[in-house]
C-alpha cells in the first residue's frame, strides 16, 4: 500500500506540514512526536548565479594521517573563526558533477540561513579514489560486527585507527567542526568520527543505515539500488523542485572546474571494485537486531557529546530497510530514554520516501536538515 505523500505538494505550496518523529530527551520516550516544517523565504531567494559562483570557488585535495588518504572538498575554508559542517558522503559516492552542484547548493542555502558563510566539507567515505580504505584487520573486523569502533583496553568504544585517522586529519584543518551531516551509507562514518571529535553540537543524517539486518546477497541489492535507479528518472521529471540536478547543470560544474574531472585515474580494478562493494555490503547489513552497530556507536557518542541533538531522517518507504525498521527505530529510542539526563535522539520519518528523494526534492530536504541542525543566525 502506497503512503500518503500529500505534505510534500503542500510544502512546495508554502503551507505548513507535521512530519511525525520518534524521540528521547530529557530521559523519556516520545513515540509519537512531530516536527513542524515551513518552505522559508530564504531558500525561494537563492539564485543560479549564485550556486554557479559558489562552484567556482570550491576547493578539493587529500587529506592525509599516518598513512590514511581521504578525499575532500571544502567551500568557505578560510573562515577559521565559524562554526563549521562536515558532510560525509553515501557509499561510493564523490565530487562528481551532480554532487559539486548539491553540495554548492547546500553551502549558498546555509549562507541564506545564517546571513554568513558557513565554512562546508565533503568527505568522500568507503574507498572511493582511495579515501577511507580500511586496514585488511580493520575490514574483517568492521565485517564480522558491523562496527567501526572498537573496545579499546578499559572496555570503552573508541574508533578504529582509519577514522581516528580521519578525524585527527578533519582537526588538522583548523576547521571549528560543531555539527554533522550525512547521507545513507555516511551516517555510519560521520557518526563514528564524531565519537573521535571534539565538539559537536548537532547532526542529521538522512536514511541511515544498520537499522535493519540483511543478508549480504539483499543489501548487495538494497546498495545497487536497482528499484532507485529504475524510479529516480521518472522522480525527477515529476518534481516540482527547481534545484534538481540536470544533465546542463552537470556540464556547468565540468565546465567550471576542469582540473577535478581529468580522465579517471582509479587505482582500482573492476574486481577490486566489486570486492569492496561485496565488504561494504556485509558491514552495512548489520542491523539493531543483529550485532546493533548504530546503537553501540549512539552510546558512543552520546557519551563523548550528552548535549548533543541528534537527528536521523528515515524515508518510509526506503528499500535500505527490511519491514522491521520501525519496530527497530522503537527499540533503539527505548534504549537511550533511561534517566533525566538522557541524550537528545530523534528519528523524523518522511512518508514516502526514499534514499534517492534527497535528489529530486532539495528543497524539502534542505529546509528540514536547516532546521534540524540549527545554525546559529549572524550577530547583527
Amino acid at each position: 500500500m502506497s503512503e500518503n505523500t500529500s505534505y510534500v505538494e503542500r510544502f512546495y505550496e508554502g503551507n505548513q506540514i507535521t512530519l511525525p518523529a520518534l524521540s528521547c530527551y530529557a530521559g523519556r520516550a516520545v513515540l509519537h512526536d512531530s516536527v513542524e516544517l515551513q518552505l522559508p523565504e530564504w531558500l525561494n531567494d537563492i539564485t543560479e548565479e549564485e550556486v554557479e559562483q559558489t562552484i567556482r570557488t570550491m576547493e578539493w585535495g587529500i587529506l592525509g594521517h599516518e598513512g590514511s588518504r581521504f578525499r575532500v572538498g571544502w567551500l568557505n575554508h578560510d573562515r577559521r573563526d565559524e562554526e563549521a559542517v562536515a558532510f560525509f558522503s553515501t557509499f561510493s559516492s564523490d565530487l562528481g558533477p551532480g554532487n559539486v552542484f548539491e553540495f554548492a547548493y547546500r553551502a549558498v542555502a546555509m549562507q541564506h540561513r545564517t546571513k554568513r558563510q558557513v565554512p562546508y566539507m565533503y568527505v568522500s567515505t568507503y574507498g572511493r579514489d582511495s579515501s577511507l580504505a580500511l586496514r585488511p584487520s580493520e575490514m574483517e573486523y568492521a565485517k564480522r560486527t558491523g562496527n567501526l569502533l572498537r573496545p579499546n583496553d578499559k572496555g570503552e568504544m573508541v574508533a578504529i585507527p582509519t577514522i581516528q585517522h580521519l578525524a585527527r586529519a578533519l582537526d588538522n584543518t583548523g576547521l571549528h567542526i560543531t555539527r554533522l551531516r550525512g547521507t545513507s551509507a555516511g551516517s555510519a562514518v560521520g557518526l563514528a568520527v564524531g565519537c573521535e571529535l571534539g565538539h559537536i553540537t548537532q547532526t542529521a543524517f538522512d536514511h541511515p543505515m544498520q537499522i535493519t539486518q540483511t543478508g549480504e546477497f539483499e543489501r548487495l541489492v538494497r546498495m545497487r539500488g536497482v528499484e532507485e535507479k529504475i524510479k529516480l528518472p521518472h522522480n525527477k521529471q515529476a518534481t516540482n523542485d527547481p534545484w534538481v540536478v540536470t544533465p546542463e547543470r552537470e556540464q556547468m560544474v565540468r565546465e567550471a572546474l576542469p582540473d577535478l574531472y581529468e580522465p579517471d585515474q582509479s587505482p582500482f580494478t573492476f574486481l577490486e571494485k566489486f570486492q569492496r562493494l561485496r565488504a561494504n555490503a556485509i558491514i552495512l547489513g548489520h542491523g539493531v537486531n543483529g550485532h546493533d552497530p548504530l546503537g553501540q556507536t549512539l552510546a558512543a557518542f552520546f557519551a563523548r557529546h550528552p548535549e548533543a541533538k541528534t537527528n536521523l531522517i528515515v524515508g518510509t518507504s526506503d528499500t535500505l530497510y527490511t519491514r522491521k525498521w520501525r519496530k527497530n527505530i522503537q527499540l533503539l529510542v527505548d534504549r537511550f530514554a533511561h534517566d533525566n539526563a538522557g541524550p537528545f535522539l530523534r528519528f523524523v520519518l518522511l512518508p514516502g520516501m526514499t534514499h534517492s528523494s534527497g535528489s529530486y526534492r532539495p528543497m524539502l530536504y534542505e529546509a528540514l536538515i536547516s532546521d534540524l541542525l540549527e545554525l546559529p543566525d549572524s550577530p547583527q
